[in-house]
């Protein structure tokens, strides 16, 4: 069946927009009893077919109005900010469309802002050029592009040569082609490649098992947080974070103007891998970046990386969003590869809080479809899960206890809590305006919870 055949999430009628829902491990074994306050009831309704989230990533076909409702009306929850392109001006309209939609009162979409961060990219080129197995290449950090031969390319970081050793594998995009260093001369560095391709203008550039020194925040970054504060955005996704304390400028930027906005570390970065519950403990999320982590750890660790990720936040009550490269074949192709549709039920099954589409809706020509897609695929994961077909994800334990009552007594603190994305990590991926809808729920399944503490007791 062609994707547009697929049956897309009916439009929420009109009225409040949709409460944060909960996570499998959280959610009720029964519906609050029929004596319980018409509030409650509400709040059970107006739960959506699926308990994760869709991130997508807006382009120039996918930011008017009407667009915006459609990817809205299919499943999109979170709006992403891409901040490695398009200008501030774009930017803002692209917030206002969003707030515009929002106050039709159909839908409550967060905006989350995608930092640039310390990218390390190829120059311009007057055309690509194709580089065949074997060839040598030379990537320079020299800037009389006048003097470059046609196997000569600059590159935007100045200690990048200072960076790179002879013998390490320099990744285009990912490894979309690759080349190994064979010397290395001053502001030069000659390789040869090692897998053929095609570069293009401003490829992005890995060393495998290594990350750029540069500073986890760069002065653009600042520029773009300042905008994203000024227009009062949901979230900050904070690229290449390698350790915690590359979140602590942002986050007391935040604190000092009274910004509540979550900040989620992007773990792409080798060096941030044996730094995950340091990193996650400081964070208010995370987001699984697995284009460049794969390009800088070794491909057959993203999947296990991924889970350690989920699986720490699940204990932290924190959510996690998984993206990159989930339906990329959609940005050409109408259909997905069964192969995307298993990953991305398995990053549901693991406990994900939210998946990601970023060119699939930014340039792809399928937007809709893709979308349509993720969104089908995530309510048929939770319905095989609430029949019993598939198993939930592993709850988040409550620390041994030796009674029963206990532990159903430290379920209610924790589901009466202030601290809503403590006890619902979903919470954390609405609107702010969408997080009060959530109270009446949080107050019947504290109610339930503390009854069964009593009934047990």
């Amino acid at each position: 069946a062609s994707a547009s055949s697929l049956p897309s999430r009916p439009a929420p009628p009109p009225g409040p927009p949709n409460p944060a829902t909960i996570p499998f491990s959280a959610a009720p074994a029964a519906a609050p009893p029929a004596t319980e306050a018409p509030a409650k009831e509400k709040a059970l309704q107006k739960l959506p077919a699926r308990p994760s989230k869709v991130v997508c990533t807006l382009g120039p076909n996918t930011c008017d109005f009407d667009a915006v409702v459609r990817l809205a009306e299919t499943g999109m929850d979170v709006v992403r900010l891409n901040m490695s392109h398009g200008t501030h001006e774009w930017h803002q309209k692209v917030i206002d469309t969003v707030r515009a939609v929002n106050a039709t009162g159909r839908f409550s979409l967060a905006v989350l802002l995608d930092t640039k961060g310390p990218e390390v990219r190829s120059g311009d080129l007057k055309a690509p050029i194709e580089v065949g197995h074997g060839e040598r290449f030379t990537f320079t950090i020299r800037k009389d592009k006048e003097n470059f031969d046609d196997r000569t390319v600059d590159v935007s970081y100045d200690d990048f040569v200072n960076d790179i050793n002879v013998g390490d594998i320099l990744l285009i995009d990912g490894g979309m082609c690759s080349f190994k260093v064979e010397t290395i001369d001053g502001t030069d560095v000659v390789t040869r490649c090692v897998d053929a391709g095609t570069l293009t203008s401003r490829r992005h550039l890995n060393v495998r098992g290594k990350s750029a020194s540069l500073p986890a925040i760069t002065e653009k970054d600042w520029e773009d947080i300042r905008f994203g504060h000024a227009n009062k955005v949901d979230m900050y996704a904070l690229s290449f974070v390698k350790h915690e304390n590359d979140l602590i400028a942002l986050k007391e930027f935040l604190e000092e103007n009274n910004d509540r906005a979550l900040v989620l570390p992007k773990i792409e970065s080798a060096q941030a891998v044996p730094r995950l519950r340091q990193i996650l403990e400081a964070a208010d999320g995370a987001m699984v970046a697995r284009g460049d982590l794969g390009a800088e750890i070794p491909v057959e660790d993203v999947p296990i990386v991924q889970q350690r990720i989920i699986r720490i936040n699940r204990e932290l009550k924190k959510p996690t969003i998984v993206a990159t490269q989930m339906l990329e074949s959609m940005i050409q192709y109408p259909t997905p590869t069964r192969a995307e549709v298993a990953d991305i039920t398995e990053a549901l099954r693991q406990g994900a809080d939210a998946t990601m589409l970023s060119g699939e809706t930014a340039n792809g020509r399928y937007p809709d479809a893709a979308l349509t897609v993720m969104s089908t695929v995530a309510e048929a994961v939770h319905a095989q899960v609430k029949a019993g077909e598939m198993s939930p994800p592993k709850s988040v334990r409550v620390r041994a206890s030796s009674s029963r009552k206990a532990a159903a007594a430290a379920a209610a603190a924790a589901l009466s809590s202030d601290d809503e994305a403590a006890a619902f990590p979903e919470a954390a991926l609405v609107s702010s305006e969408a997080a009060s809808d959530l109270a009446g729920f949080r107050e019947s399944m504290a109610g339930a919870a503390a009854g069964l503490a009593k009934n047990l007791d």
